[in-house]
């Protein structure tokens, strides 16, 4: 209504306006009766109707030869008399009607603008939120209710949270700031979030329709047929948008029904062929659907059996070359998948949850979803866990069975997780747990992946021989029992763990072989974690002609999928061979480039790492500010997340440092420390030992025993952070 009446007044405040008889407002809401509409329109224009002829002709003989605007606001409970506006059009063309209206009119004549929200913020940045359009409107309502207030920094996010809820329904914005004067924005975003009934005004100057939300979805409610409100109810379920093919399968919606809802815009039709309801409408709906409970729990109960199942069906193509399609086709889902997930658990769905378990990790893994991913599998334990210790649950053995094994992979992929946030105690708990249910079930492609998470966090901390150990039985197991992606990934990694006991050409080996084997599987993500590892026994090997092949394949591959993680590898690959080849302006750009990109998924293990990197590169051209500046961010990095290997890294990068700088004393005490500590990769501890021949004469044996003797008294961590 108020678009309509700004566009009236910009196109009568223009030179020529194209109408010279006028521009006339005519609200339609008060008109029940479709016959009143030309006695509505005739009253607004000043036009007298009488005499023995009807209404409609009078008024179309009147308008014939006129030049003129009609905005007709609110006609979606008129629509059956659209063929009186088809009329006017045929015998006044001069005429010109703006229409307002929650449905389309389905005339061949109809231009249709489609009214969406005013622009939100796309996240939780805070910066420069004022110019967003929702933001502005929230605002200039919140100043017209008090004039003194202030927008705070701490109030940014509640503004940005209240705008995205709404998304930027103007109505809901100004119902919103009415509140402002009562509660303090961030218990109004609450209160929105819990409740949208919350949003109601006692303004007295507006039409009963729009005093709040509820009502404004009642004034549409009340338009719909019984199909449509069970459809609607129905479609609340999705989250994010879905698919034709997703509601054919869960509701079983009719084409017809589907294209009725969008012409009343409850429904929306996207360019990505997606449909979508307004969270407001989808909230409403929502609760609609509550009102029926027996259908409510089979809406969701489909819904959720959908989402896990194609979860589990392109599970395989996520390990494939057609990774790059399922997680197009998942990323779009991904917020009904986090829904089918939830009401999973809250429903003991535990076997479906357990066949797709695995592949949730690795769709959580490709997206970089960490944090999220583990307190998703969290839920699922304690639910899990909660059912088997429930004495008054009368479980067969079977049902027992698939239960913990569900146990055993939900707190394998928790303790992943945990393990790449830097939460090392929690994830060693984890591991163990998850190690022990499924050695009990004798369930080896699932054990083969619990000794693998267990390697690799036990190659975190330092512990290489029990790592050793553990890829050894993973590579065993899946050799065995297991898939393909399996072998490469655990031989990949035992791989690795060679390569930092110092056994280049066993680690040069085991990575080609397992480098084979993902080409042959064609997941990106594995080809490129794998080929950026076998970068490093290459080097070492002099092998650089030809890993510089390898990584620029797996380069290339890498940035065409979208894995900033794998195309960060491979780019700090890269840039090692580059310095090795003194081409160290590429080396730095490379570097670089990897920094930006394990930021931006803040993946502080592989960014501490290549943080190292560039200050060893920088120590080299003699920047020793920038060198230290690098090398202490890698070395609080590393401390972070807990990884022992990278701290000693930065360590000795710094040890190598004061050496430079004339700090003599400390860097031979870092040298000796990180000599002495078997975490240390073979490489790392080599550096050590060279530098420590280096600087020993420049000491007696006396002062050498004194520093060692302080040195080996403290603990890792204390004493890294003695260098920051």
């Amino acid at each position: 209504t108020r678009l309509v009446i700004q566009v009236a007044h910009e196109i009568y405040a223009a030179k020529d306006s194209g109408f010279p008889n006028g521009i006339y407002f005519i609200p339609l809401a008060p008109v029940t009766q479709i016959e009143n509409i030309p006695k509505a329109i005739a009253r607004a224009i000043d036009f007298d109707l009488s005499g023995p002829t009807g209404p409609e002709d009078q008024l179309l003989k009147y308008l014939h030869t006129k030049r003129l605007l009609l905005v007709l606001d609110n006609v979606e409970h008129l629509l059956e008399g659209a063929k009186f506006f088809s009329r006017l059009i045929e015998n006044a063309p001069t005429v010109k009607l703006l229409v307002t209206s929650r449905e389309i009119l389905n005339l061949r004549g109809e231009w249709i603008f489609e009214l969406k929200g005013l622009a939100v913020p796309p996240n939780d940045n805070t910066m420069e939120i004022e110019n967003f359009s929702s933001v502005k409107f929230f605002l200039d309502r919140v100043y017209r209710t008090d004039y003194h207030f202030v927008l705070d920094d701490k109030d940014k996010m509640s503004v940005v949270k209240i705008c995205r809820l709404l998304d930027g329904l103007p109505l809901g914005l100004e119902l919103a700031a009415g509140w402002v004067r009562t509660l303090p924005l961030e218990t109004i975003a609450s209160e929105i979030s819990s409740d949208l009934n919350f949003l109601t005004t006692s303004v007295r100057d507006i039409p009963d329709r729009h005093c709040s939300l509820r009502a404004v979805f009642d004034h549409s409610w009340n338009h719909l047929s019984d199909v449509e409100k069970r459809t609607l109810c129905q479609m609340s379920v999705f989250r994010g948008g879905f698919s034709r093919e997703a509601a054919q399968e869960i509701i079983g919606i009719s084409l017809s029904t589907t294209n009725n809802l969008i012409d009343k815009s409850l429904l929306r039709y996207s360019e990505t062929e997606r449909y979508n309801l307004h969270d407001v409408i989808r909230g409403f709906s929502s609760e609609e659907l509550g009102k029926i409970p027996e259908e409510e729990t089979q809406t969701q109960k489909k819904h959720s059996l959908y989402y896990l199942s194609l979860l589990e069906g392109l599970g395989n193509d996520l390990h494939s070359s057609n990774q790059n399609q399922a997680m197009s086709i998942l990323s779009s889902e991904i917020n009904n998948i986090r829904a089918a997930w939830s009401w999973g658990i809250s429903n003991f769905q535990i076997e479906i949850l357990g066949n797709a378990a695995q592949h949730l990790w690795y769709f959580c893994e490709l997206l970089n979803y960490y944090r999220e991913a583990k307190a998703l599998f969290e839920k699922a334990a304690k639910m899990t866990l909660c059912k088997l210790e429930d004495e008054n649950n009368q479980l067969t053995e079977n049902e027992k069975k698939t239960f913990k094994l569900a146990l055993g992979q939900f707190l394998m992929f928790q303790g992943y997780f945990s393990m790449r946030i830097g939460q090392i105690e929690q994830a060693d708990e984890l591991c163990k747990l998850s190690i022990f249910h499924l050695e009990s079930l004798d369930y080896s492609e699932a054990l083969a992946h619990a000794y693998s998470f267990y390697g690799v966090l036990n190659w975190t901390i330092g512990k290489k021989e029990k790592a050793k150990k553990l890829f050894t039985e993973s590579v065993k197991l899946s050799e065995k029992y297991g898939s393909d992606w399996q072998n490469a990934l655990f031989t990949g990694l035992s791989g690795n763990i060679a390569y930092e006991l110092g056994n280049y050409d066993k680690s040069f080996r085991l990575l080609k072989k397992a480098l084979r084997i993902a080409q042959k599987i064609g997941d990106p993500r594995l080809i490129g974690f794998i080929s950026a590892y076998l970068g490093q026994p290459a080097m070492k090997l002099d092998r650089i002609v030809e890993i510089e092949e390898i990584l620029r394949k797996g380069a290339l591959l890498t940035r065409e999928s979208g894995d900033p993680f794998g195309y960060g590898l491979i780019l700090a690959q890269l840039a090692l061979a580059a310095q090795a080849r003194k081409n160290y302006q590429l080396s730095e750009q490379l570097l670089l480039k990897s920094i930006d990109l394990f930021h931006d998924i803040g993946d502080a293990w592989y960014l501490s790492k290549t943080l190292t990197s560039l200050g060893n590169l920088q120590l080299s051209k003699g920047d020793f500010v920038l060198a230290y500046s690098n090398f202490r961010r890698a070395l609080a990095l590393s401390l972070e997340a807990h990884v022992t290997p990278n701290i000693l890294d930065s360590l000795i990068g710094i040890a190598r440092l004061l050496k430079e700088e004339g700090s003599i004393k400390s860097s031979i005490s870092i040298t000796i420390f990180v000599a002495k500590n078997s975490a240390s990769s073979s490489s790392t501890l080599r550096i050590a030992q060279d530098l420590y021949q280096e600087l020993r004469g420049e000491f007696s044996e006396e002062e050498i025993e004194i520093i060692t003797e302080s040195a080996l008294s403290c603990k890792l961590r204390p004493f890294a952070r003695g260098f920051l």
